[in-house]
C-alpha cells in the first residue's frame, strides 16, 4: 500500500504560444529551439500553437508513511535540486532575452 506515498517533483517549463500564422509559429520555433530542443508546432482546429518545452527533470519518491526514503546526503540532493531550478530560470531568461531582441 503507497497511499502514505509522497513524491518529489522538478518539471521545467511548459509554454504554449497561439501564432498568428504558420509564418510566425515557425520564427519563434526557430528561436526556441537553440534553448529548448523539444519544442514543436502544435494544431488546435483552426490555431496554431508552438509549444515551447524545457527538458529539465527530477522525479522521486521521497517519504513514506512519513519516513524519509532517501539515504543519500541531503544536501546533495538540494543541491542538485537548487541548480537544476537555476539552469531552469536561466533558460527562460535567456529566451525572453532572445525574443525580446527580435521583437525590438
Amino acid at each position: 500500500n503507497y497511499d502514505g506515498l509522497i513524491w518529489m517533483r522538478l518539471e521545467d517549463m511548459i509554454l504554449h504560444v497561439c501564432c498568428q500564422d504558420l509564418n510566425s509559429a515557425n520564427k519563434l520555433l526557430e528561436q526556441c529551439r537553440y534553448i529548448y530542443k523539444k519544442s514543436c508546432i502544435l494544431s488546435a482546429s483552426n490555431k496554431i500553437i508552438v509549444e515551447i518545452r524545457g527538458s529539465e527533470f527530477i522525479e522521486m519518491p521521497l517519504y513514506l508513511d512519513g519516513e524519509l526514503l532517501f539515504n543519500g546526503e541531503m544536501g546533495w540532493l538540494v543541491g542538485l535540486v537548487n541548480s537544476r531550478m537555476k539552469k531552469i530560470w536561466m533558460k527562460m531568461e535567456k529566451l525572453e532575452k532572445k525574443i525580446l531582441k527580435k521583437i525590438f
